[in-house]
């Protein structure tokens, strides 16, 4: 259909249209009297209060087996029964159990005396799966009690477990279904509907009434009573019917286990597939009209459809007279509304019309100024005011990302497909040292002459392609040129997103020329650190080393210092190189690492070992504890060694002297294995507790800075911990000294797996 014909203009016009041809079916007299349909649908009216008032009555019936349990709850025997549950005798009257259990079985017998369609009346227990607790069965004329041995569990029902879930005060209506006996149907076959409530003691459902009655006995009980006037049928939510003919002022019942769906009749069908409460339908040459009864308010599924069917020539017998009359006004009223809506509908969307030329105007000229209809004070102003706000939001917004693309530090250069440029931010007019205006009339490779640029853009096409995503990326590294021809570093993100027209691709790219330089000191720098500086400091430590030994006895005390302190700073020195040519292994990644299953116990026996005469000389002792033992981890047994002798060493220096270094080895469960360093010393200040295993941090104490280290100990701990897979966490307190763990997976002595 043409989409013109949804103009708002058309859709005014028609609006008009309905509701005068609504107004026409209202005049006077004609209203009953006019076209065949409408006059169905004006007699519609009058079934369809019939029918209400039908569904009144039925809910009624249902009403009052609902009042029957709410008196049933009430009643001494089912409070009687709560309060003799453990076996005593009633605290109240003394009666027994069984006694109350006979009374309410006399006062069931009473009320399915007053109800003929109640087929058993049952108290259940919310205990003992289940367990009836009283139940009287109706057996043809005869209503029988149930001895005990007979009673049954009821717990796996679907009713029971619904209703141990209802509020107090609430009921419920099953569906209807075979009655169940020892959770098979019973032979009788009789569609049952049960009402459930629970009884509720200190706050818990102790146990639930149900009745149960014929649903096919229930209907004609209630048919009987009311004798419709009309064919009048009742269906349920599952498809169970009965029809009742006033003709024969007999009820027919089908249940729903009968038969199969599609052999149900069309009211049926009109019934179960409805989604509204209230709906008319044509059935041949009958109306129908159908009110649907919620048994439940919060379950739309349980319910009860109530449907009287009239004769459609019933309905047409007083309309035929004046149709003619009906149809020649109806058509009047219909041409002169659609002349007045025609010009009303012209007047009202001329703004509208003026707005989207305007609009579309403007989307053509983006430099144009937008004038809209904002002086208008009815909702076409209101639209043309928002559309103002938005316009100057977007309008802001747009400048503020072109202010953010202009202004940030990364340059940005999109170009097509065919390599043309179609922008260059300010920081590319700085890296490439050419103006906006040149660089939009070249192509990308007057900037980036790589190969391997080309290479990474069919790259990312490719993507594109084969994943079927709207946008791809991929970083590099290239040398970059500018317009002088100069060629620089530079690191650059790629990425392309699918448009309209084709690809485009944009460029984040930055000159790296200084970090490159950096790069470079550095490594010159560790060179310089490793072959300048290392060779000779172990020389000099050597010597040193070999005078102290050699000339001590011929050397006064002072001079004896001046040695040691010129041997204890070149050690450090030398410490020190060692530190920083370990921290640019790591971080170069080239710092090797042996990883073999190692028994952790005697392993860190042996560094304490190595340690030993360091500790004697700050008079501090070590203490180990081996929780556990023969316990093994994939290490590099060398680097550990460097990781814990950097904690020990701390431990040391920290510890006062006559105190202990405490290292214990335990094991938490099969896959984690803890080495835990403890000193008594001053604890770790706060303020180095967030930083404390990043470079150069350290405990600096003047009054002995042979204490405060290099500040690179821990950090290289932490490094090599976390390269076995292990972690390096710690606890310090200023009065009782610092705690330091060493945490690692704990593996199999043969092989590497895990345990």
């Amino acid at each position: 259909m043409n989409e013109t014909y949804f103009t708002l203009r058309n859709k005014i016009i028609w609006l008009a249209c309905g509701l005068t041809l609504f107004v026409s079916l209202l005049i006077g007299g004609y209203a009953f009297n006019s076209i065949k349909n409408v006059t169905i649908d004006t007699a519609i009216q009058g079934l369809a209060g019939e029918t209400r008032q039908m569904t009144l009555k039925f809910r009624n019936a249902y009403k009052q087996m609902e009042n029957d349990a709410l008196i049933l709850q009430q009643t001494p025997p089912i409070k009687g029964l709560i309060r003799t549950q453990d076996g005593q005798e009633d605290s109240l009257d003394g009666s027994t159990r069984e006694l109350w259990k006979t009374r309410l079985e006399t006062i069931f017998r009473s009320v399915m005396r007053l109800r003929p369609h109640y087929t058993q009346m049952r108290y259940i227990g919310v205990k003992n799966n289940g367990q009836e607790l009283v139940r009287v069965n109706r057996k043809g004329k005869k209503l029988l009690p149930v001895s005990h041995a007979e009673l049954q569990e009821k717990a796996g029902e679907p009713y029971f477990k619904q209703g141990i879930l209802l509020h107090d005060g609430k009921s419920f209506f099953s569906k209807v279904t075979y009655n169940r006996e020892h959770g098979k149907v019973d032979s009788e076959k009789i569609p049952t509907v049960r009402l459930v409530i629970p009884v509720y003691h200190e706050g818990e459902v102790f146990g639930l009434i149900v009745i149960n009655a014929d649903y096919s006995k229930f209907l004609d009980r209630i048919f009987q009573r009311i004798k419709p006037e009309r064919d009048t049928a009742v269906v349920s939510s599952l498809g169970d019917y009965a029809q009742y003919s006033i003709e024969t002022n007999k009820m027919k019942f089908y249940f729903h286990e009968e038969r199969e769906i599609e052999n149900f009749p069309d009211f049926v069908k009109s019934s179960l597939n409805s989604i509204e409460n209230e709906i008319a339908f044509t059935e041949g040459d009958k109306v129908s009209y159908l009110v649907r009864l919620n048994l439940e308010k919060n379950n739309p599924e349980s319910f009860l459809s109530v449907i009287l069917t009239v004769p459609k020539k019933e309905l047409l017998a007083q309309g035929r007279k004046k149709q003619t009359d009906t149809i020649a006004l109806i058509i009047g009223l219909i041409i002169l509304c659609l002349i007045i809506a025609f010009l009303a509908s012209e007047k009202m969307t001329a703004p509208l019309t003026y707005m989207t030329n305007e609009i579309l105007d403007v989307g053509s000229n983006y430099k144009r100024k937008l004038n809209l209809p904002t002086h208008l004070s009815d909702e076409i102003g209101d639209l043309a005011r928002a559309f103002m706000d938005l316009t100057r939001h977007l309008q802001k917004s747009d400048e503020k990302s072109r202010s953010i693309i202009e202004n940030i530090v990364d340059g940005i250069i999109t170009f097509d497909h065919n390599g043309k440029l179609a922008s260059f931010n300010v920081p590319c007019e700085k890296i490439f040292e050419c103006s906006r205006e040149k660089a939009l009339t070249e192509k990308i490779d007057k900037f980036i002459s790589d190969p391997r640029f080309k290479e990474q853009v069919e790259l990312v096409k490719t993507r594109l392609e084969s994943t079927k995503s709207n946008s791809a990326s991929v970083n590099l590294e290239i040398k970059g040129k500018r317009l002088t021809g100069a060629t620089f570093p530079m690191e650059l993100s790629l990425s392309a997103i699918r448009d309209g027209e084709g690809w485009l691709y944009i460029a984040v790219l930055r000159d790296i020329t200084e970090r490159k330089q950096v790069e470079n000191m550095k490594n010159e720098f560790v060179a310089l650190v490793n072959h300048q500086l290392r060779t000779p400091l172990t020389s000099i430590l050597g010597s040193l080393g070999l005078l102290k030994v050699k000339a001590e006895k011929n050397l006064d005390p002072k001079e004896k210092k001046l040695l040691e302190i010129s041997y204890a700073n070149c050690e450090r020195l030398s410490k020190l190189v060692s530190d920083i040519l370990d921290v640019e292994k790591i971080d170069s990644g080239r710092m090797p690492f042996d990883l073999k299953p190692t028994e952790m116990g005697s392993l860190v026996r042996t560094v304490i070992g190595k340690h030993q005469s360091e500790a004697n000389q700050h008079k501090v002792g070590f203490i180990l504890n081996l929780k556990a033992k023969d316990v093994y981890c994939k290490i590099d047994k060398n680097r550990f060694e460097q990781a814990l002798g950097n904690i020990l060493s701390n431990a040391i220096k920290f510890s006062p002297a006559e105190q202990k270094v405490k290292v214990t080895v335990f094991q938490d469960d099969k896959k984690v294995i803890t080495i835990s360093i403890e000193d008594e010393g001053a604890g770790i200040p706060v303020a180095l507790h967030k930083n404390l295993f990043e470079r150069f941090a350290k405990n600096y104490n003047p009054s002995s800075p042979e204490k405060s280290g290099t500040g690179l100990g821990l950090n290289i701990s932490k490094s090599i911990i976390e390269a076995f897979g292990g972690k390096i966490s710690f606890e310090t307190d200023k009065e009782k000294g610092t705690m330091f763990y060493l945490i690692l997976p704990a593996c199999s002595p043969e092989n590497t797996e895990e345990v």
